[in-house]
């Protein structure tokens, strides 16, 4: 009855060419989504007096229920028998915005507006649309058009309040609000939305002052109780009193969207992702294609490290939003992360077009792409690309020194910093730049000649020093660099530098027990400051674990933890138990390494290559396997391209005997630069074998047998041994067609 009547208002007055936004929202309203439009369709449109306006109605009935297939028909039924319907042409517009058909809804209205240039229902469509593809600017515009020719239209200056909200131009939006609240006092989505730009603006008194002005009587209730909410707990938002309240409030109102988004935001900047995932996975039926919820939710995948589903949500907002930075730029690094490279790479080059602030920040993804897989050549094409484009960027003169470095070609790189010098050999900063790189580029002696240049005919400078010293001990010059550490002088605080140089200078000539002397002088000599005391500890334990003197390292590590215990010193307990971690580990000791590391975690549970260390310790013995599982999990997510943290997960499938996740990420990690380590390609021959692929499994044993037979350092050969031994073994035993010893898995563990 309420549609026939609707009806015949309409087919009463064909010439309307305005359509109230707030009476056609209400309208829309009535429908619940997949409400049974089709039998109304069959009803009404079989009556004697079905027409233009009967499929009007329809179509809009059809277009609140979300059938618009159906809605597209019955409008253009309305607009093919009654051309100069000008409501119909609106909605028709209104139509393609909620299908986000953003470049046919522009089409539409401009079409519309070239005969009906007053119209502002079709400016407002345009403004949408606009929007919708991310051309805010024109957005903009078009929305003042629509709000200049109906002022007395509260929708379109909605809009654009919300608009500039999510631009972040609080005060444009604040004015929109604003001037929607003068003419409707009651409007809680004005009052609101005001409330909210005002505390985001940090302007506490002005919020105060709009709340004290409402008519409490006329606002809606939930309007108020949000608003009183968020000033309640303002002094501690998002603190755990705000977010009980706002869960007990979800809990009372399921429906209510505006409190789930606070709630699930406010859950997720604290960290709390699985409770952040519960509330939007509770909230999304209500409305399936709420933007925040849902940019809200890729996230949350994303930092599970969830890549699939992440890129999922993302891609449905990518064809809803196809220019929106904010959905393109976590696709593409989800993409990448999830080795899906070819398609990560072609939306990380459309953002260096797309997005010009951020544009630096999108090209170090795309080259580090491609050199954390050892892709050199095409790094540098692209960046040679990009400095022809631009020849007056330095920054990316910086960058092709940077991927020539990354990739290894360190000759390539020095000569480029060399002629950079050259042509302004006075200038700090090149010089500055000429060390680092020089030092990265391994060319340490070259770079210590300029060093002494500069030092010459000048009094000596303890930085500059310090940094000759250091890098005449990584060029294998120690006694020279003893020379020049034992004739500098300088102020107190610089003798103490030159005593720490003295020590490093000592160490590096083998004499680890002069080293150690000078540096236990320093630990116990008045005067010297804590910071200090800390480096020297950390030089001491280095020494002692480079010579493998894992006992004496243990040693001092008990002697500060006793310390620490008797001053309650809790910043030299975590310092002592960090430097008993890494000896620990460098000695093999697994069983106390990760007895160590359980105590760590305590003051540290967030700190990623700690989880990652001490769920593969776990792993590997066998033991919580669980527990490990996420706890490398959480580092993963946190650090995708992490070739340890890959290998750490792929071992802990392998352990639970899933051999073919265990393939997939050992085959990422054996992909990455850092990934060239004989024990990750072991891990891989095993699992390889496992899923029945003998010759792969050779390959990766051989590659890993010939990766820990380059290792040069003593610790790193004692570290290899066993590797060494076993690696031997199971290619022998495959030359005798017999079966390897493979690692077992925990269950065979613990069936032994």
């Amino acid at each position: 009855a309420a549609l026939q009547t609707l009806a015949r208002l309409f087919r009463a007055a064909p010439e309307l060419t305005e359509v109230p936004r707030t009476r056609l929202s209400a309208w829309m309203h009535w429908f619940e989504p997949g409400a049974d439009v089709a039998a109304l369709v069959h009803d009404l449109r079989g009556r004697p007096d079905a027409d233009f306006a009967t499929d009007f109605v329809l179509g809009v009935s059809a277009l609140a229920a979300g059938q618009p297939p159906l809605a597209e028909e019955l409008l253009d039924s309305c607009v093919a028998s009654r051309p100069d319907f000008v409501a119909a042409l609106v909605v028709q517009g209104d139509m393609l915005l909620a299908t986000y058909q953003w470049e046919a809804a522009k089409t539409h209205a401009t079409e519309v507006l070239e005969d009906r240039p007053e119209l502002a229902a079709a400016y407002f469509v345009l403004a949408e649309a606009h929007a919708g593809l991310d051309e805010n600017d024109k957005a903009e515009e078009a929305y003042k058009q629509a709000i200049k020719l109906r002022p007395d239209e509260p929708s379109y200056k909605l809009a654009l309040a919300e608009h500039d909200r999510r631009l972040g131009n609080l005060l444009g939006a604040q004015r929109y609000f604003q001037e929607v609240l003068e003419r409707d006092p009651a409007s809680g989505e004005a009052l609101e939305g005001l409330i909210d730009c005002y505390l985001r603006g940090g302007k506490v008194e002005l919020a105060r002052a709009q709340i004290e002005r409402v008519d409490r009587d006329a606002v809606p209730g939930d309007t108020l109780r949000r608003i009183d909410t968020s000033m309640r707990f303002l002094s501690n938002a998002f603190g755990d009193e705000h977010l009980a309240e706002l869960k007990a409030q979800f809990e009372r109102y399921p429906d209510d969207l505006a409190t789930a988004r606070l709630l699930a935001g406010g859950l997720y900047v604290n960290g709390r992702i699985d409770e952040t995932y519960d509330v939007i996975r509770k909230a999304l039926p209500v409305a399936p294609d709420d933007y925040h919820l849902t940019a809200l939710l890729a996230n949350v995948h994303a930092l599970r490290g969830e890549y699939e589903e992440a890129i999922r949500v993302l891609n449905d907002l990518a064809r809803r939003y196809p220019n929106r930075l904010t959905v393109l730029e976590p696709l593409a690094i989800c993409l990448v992360n999830d080795f899906r490279l070819d398609e990560g790479r072609e939306l990380l080059r459309r953002l260096i077009e797309l997005d010009r602030e951020g544009r630096e920040r999108h090209r170090v993804s795309l080259l580090r792409s491609y050199v954390e897989l050892d892709e050199c050549d095409e790094a540098l094409k692209v960046v040679e690309g990009w400095i022809a484009a631009e020849p007056e960027n330095e920054d990316l003169r910086y960058a092709r020194i940077g991927v020539l470095l990354d990739c290894n070609r360190n000759d390539e790189a020095f000569a480029l910093v060399q002629k950079r010098l050259e042509e302004q050999p006075e200038d700090r900063r090149r010089q500055a730049e000429f060390v680092e790189y020089g030092r990265q580029a391994e060319h340490y002696l070259e770079v210590a000649r300029r060093v002494r240049e500069w030092l010459e005919g000048q009094p000596a400078k303890a930085a500059l020093t310090e940094t000759l010293i250091e890098l005449l001990i990584a060029g294998q010059r120690a006694d020279e660099a003893l020379e020049i550490a034992r004739k500098f002088e300088g102020t107190y605080q610089e003798s103490i530098r030159r005593r720490i140089w003295l020590g490093l200078c000592q160490a590096a000539r083998d004499d680890v027990d002069a080293a150690l002397a000078e540096f236990d002088a320093l630990l116990t000599e008045r005067g010297v400051d804590e910071r200090t005391h800390v480096e020297v500890r950390y030089r001491i334990i280095a020494t002692l674990d480079t010579a493998l003197r894992y006992d004496e390292a243990l040693e001092r590590c008990g002697a500060w933890l006793q310390r620490a215990e008797d001053e309650q010193d809790v910043a030299l307990r975590l310092e002592a138990l960090e430097y008993k971690r890494q000896t620990l580990l460098m000695a093999q000791r697994d069983e106390e390494c990760a007895q160590v590391m359980e105590l760590l975690l305590e003051s540290r549970p967030d700190d990623i290559g700690l989880l990652n260390d001490l769920g593969y310790t776990w792993v590997d013995l066998g033991r919580h396997l669980e527990r490990a599982t996420k706890m490398i999990r959480r580092a993963v997510a946190a650090d995708p391209w992490n070739a340890a943290f890959l290998d750490s997960l792929g071992w802990a499938y392998y352990k639970a005997g899933d051999f073919s996740n265990a393939r997939e990420y050992l085959s990422r990690a054996v992909r990455l630069r850092d990934g060239q380590d004989p024990v990750v390609h072991d891990h891989l021959g095993d699992a390889a074998y496992r899923l029945g692929d003998e010759a792969a499994a050779q390959l990766y044993w051989r590659k890993a047998l010939a990766l820990a037979e380059e290792k040069s350092t003593e610790p790193e050969r004692a570290r290899l041994a066993r590797v060494i031994a076993a690696l031997r073994e199971k290619l022998a035993a495959l030359q005798r067609s017999e079966l390897p010893v493979l690692a077992p898995t925990t269950a065979e563990q613990d069936s032994e």
